[in-house]
């Protein structure tokens, strides 16, 4: 069986680094590795390994996700500052029910599920939503479901 080569210096900086910038502790990530590599530290990570953890703490920190369309061009996907962003004036509408969000994101962005969203998408949503809130501020007595009809 082939040596697997393991994690170089790099690679152990920029993990611990993206760690930070996204607010994970070590004790934290060291959880990370053991429930996702079955591994006890860092150090015992391969290269493979090292990089498939550096691109999900990318994932997490909001960099790095894109999807392809079949032209080639990447579109950048939703960060986790507009996800909060969208969840928080969802609750400052009132809705409760699981399915409001996903249905006004599927109405007025053609998508099922926010997580789904592009950046592009998800700024119209925002604004849609602060529109909705802005309504129901003003005393409009609408709670968003004139949105959905």
């Amino acid at each position: 069986m082939a040596q697997r080569k393991p994690v170089t210096v790099q690679q152990k900086k920029k993990i611990y680094a993206v760690a930070r910038e996204i607010g994970i502790d070590n004790d934290l990530l060291h959880a990370l590795v053991e429930k996702r590599f079955s591994k006890q530290h860092i150090s015992d990570l391969t290269l493979i390994q090292a990089g498939a953890l550096i691109d999900y703490l990318e994932e997490r920190k909001g960099r790095g996700r894109n999807i392809q369309l079949p032209s080639g061009r990447k579109v950048p996907l939703v960060t986790d500052k507009q996800l909060y962003k969208i969840n928080q004036l969802a609750r400052q509408l009132g809705w409760d029910n699981p399915k409001r969000l996903p249905g006004f994101c599927k109405k007025y962005a053609g998508v099922d599920k926010p997580e789904w969203l592009t950046k592009e998408q998800a700024w119209r949503v925002i604004e849609g939503l602060k529109s909705l809130v802005k309504q129901t501020k003003a005393g409009g007595g609408d709670d968003g479901t004139a949105a959905l009809d």
